[in-house]
């Protein structure tokens, strides 16, 4: 018997986001990252599995200079929802939908942030 296998939902976005946006990707954000900037952070919120499929839901921080984080997670939005992705080495996502559009995130700090939630459903490969 062969054990199902599902395409790494987060690794996708994190991919897309190193390919369609001008914000760097990070897992975990290195302690220097205002020193960075643009970035941008992707992680799982929750996933829920059934019969044929996993939804997965995948958050994106994206940490800027003022006036920038909400234009370039819009460029990320607009580069992976709302289409499926057959991405090599990784899998097939059968849908990635925003649960969240864009929104600002305040903060003390001088940085601004912006937050999306994005709803990737997968297929076992």
């Amino acid at each position: 018997m062969t054990d199902i296998q599902w395409p790494d939902a987060r690794k996708v976005v994190h991919e897309m986001v190193k390919a369609h946006s001008s914000a760097v990707p990070y897992y975990l954000l290195p302690a220097e990252y205002t020193e960075l900037l643009p970035v941008a952070n992707t992680w799982v919120q929750r996933s829920n599995e059934g019969f044929v499929d996993r939804v997965t839901w995948v958050v994106v921080d994206v940490y800027a200079d003022p006036g920038e984080s909400i234009g370039l997670a819009e460029e990320i939005v607009s580069a992976v929802a709302n289409q499926p992705h057959d991405v090599p080495g990784v899998g097939f996502l059968d849908d990635v939908a925003v649960e969240q559009p864009p929104t600002d995130v305040p903060r003390p700090d001088g940085v601004e942030q912006s937050q999306t939630i994005l709803k990737v459903t997968t297929r076992p490969n």
